[in-house]
Parts: C-alpha cells; structure tokens; sequence
C-alpha cells in the first residue's frame, strides 16, 4: 500500500514532461547494504554523463549567456564585460572627471599611463567600468580592460598580462603563434601586439586596468615592468 507502480509511474512522467527529456536506464543492485539495511544501486554506464549534459543544456535554455561578440584568450574576458554593464547600468554623474579622462588619454598618445588615484570605496572601479564603456563606443576603438577581483586568476599580473596579450593577439588581422611563457617575452609580446593592433586601427586602442594595487605580487605589480 502506498507504493506507486512503475508503470503508472513512468505514464505520469511522460504526460508532464517532452520525451527528449526523458531516459530509461538500467540499474545494478548490489550485494553490500548500507547502514540501514539498503542496497545501494549503480545505474548503467553513460547515465551520469547524460544526466550532466541534460542539466547543462536545460541551464543555457533558462540562463542564456549575454551576446559579448568574440572571446579570444583564456575565456575570462565575459567577467570583465559583464562588471562594465553592471556598473554602467546604475552609473551617474562625475561628468566632468570622465571628460578630464577622455581628454587626458587622448593627450599622452601612449607616452605614459594615466593613473587615477583615491580612497577605498570612492568609485574608482566604478568610474574605470564607465570610462571603458565610453571608450568602447568611439569609432575605430579598440579597449582592452582588466578588472582585478572580478574573474578568476585576475590578481594574477602575469595572467593578465598573458590575458591581454592573447586578447590583442586575437584582434590582429594575421593570428600570431602562442604567447610566451617566460615573463620578459611575454611583456615584450604583449607590447608588441598592442603596437601591431594600433598600427591596424583606425582609431586609439585604450588598455584600461583597474585596482593594479590588489594584484598578489606587488612587487612585480607596481614597479610596472610590463
């Protein structure tokens, strides 16, 4: 009493859910119990990958990813994208200092960075998110941006510096090969690539990097090597 038969079972599944959704699988008893005196089971071979697939494609369905364009790279380029739109989506004000920014990193023309400075929780993260945004819409621009804590690896100056190297690599009308794997080589790769970018470009190729005083290596961080 109580026990639903499989048979009703299974009818009741199918009148609620799509057959595509549906598998019927075999499963082996085996001859240890548990605690409780349970036999425990083994469902056939392929069962877990299929019950893994079915939930993956069920959450892309429901969860589609947002359309960013091309990723290049390690594939971490989606967080950055999608803190820029978070933070662009409730951002106001500071009108002025945003002009002061655009006219400054059109002025150095890539003689030396434009640094921007200020206390914990003033908004300087949320104002680099704006300002990429802002660069990203001028015509024949290329941005490039890196914002530490938002993905993982991103305290990583050397996975960041790999990251915008394959990012500008994957930009450039010819593909170049693999980036180094030894640090000096692949400082001196990532500003060759970003040269080659510009040289292609119609318009400036801003790299915009936020919070470098977060990343775990400090030292190798702040002196700006790269």
């Amino acid at each position: 009493a109580g026990i639903v038969p499989k048979e009703m079972l299974h009818s009741k599944i199918r009148a609620v859910y799509d057959e595509s959704k549906i598998k019927d699988y075999t499963v082996k008893v085996l001859a240890t119990k548990d605690l409780n005196g349970r036999a425990g089971i083994v469902p056939e071979e392929g069962v877990s990958k299929w019950v893994i697939q079915h939930l993956l494609t069920m959450m892309a369905e429901q969860f589609p990813a947002p359309d960013i364009g091309k990723q290049v790279g390690d594939g971490s380029a989606i967080y950055h994208t999608l803190f820029v739109d978070e933070k662009h989506s409730t951002f106001c004000g500071r009108s002025e200092t945003l002009s002061t920014l655009h006219r400054m990193c059109d002025d150095c023309k890539g003689r030396m960075p434009v640094v921007v400075v200020g206390l914990p929780g003033a908004g300087k993260s949320a104002l680099m998110a704006e300002l990429s945004h802002q660069l990203k819409r001028k015509a024949g621009a290329e941005v490039i941006y890196h914002f530490v804590g938002v993905a993982p690896n991103s305290t990583d100056v050397q996975a960041m510096v790999r990251r915008i190297c394959n990012e500008a690599g994957g930009r450039l009308k010819s593909q170049p090969d693999k980036a180094p794997l030894d640090w000096l080589s692949l400082c001196e790769e990532m500003n060759a690539r970003l040269k080659q970018l510009a040289s292609e470009t119609p318009g400036s190729v801003y790299v915009v990097i936020d919070a470098v005083n977060q990343f775990h290596d400090q030292d190798l961080a702040c002196l700006l090597q790269w």
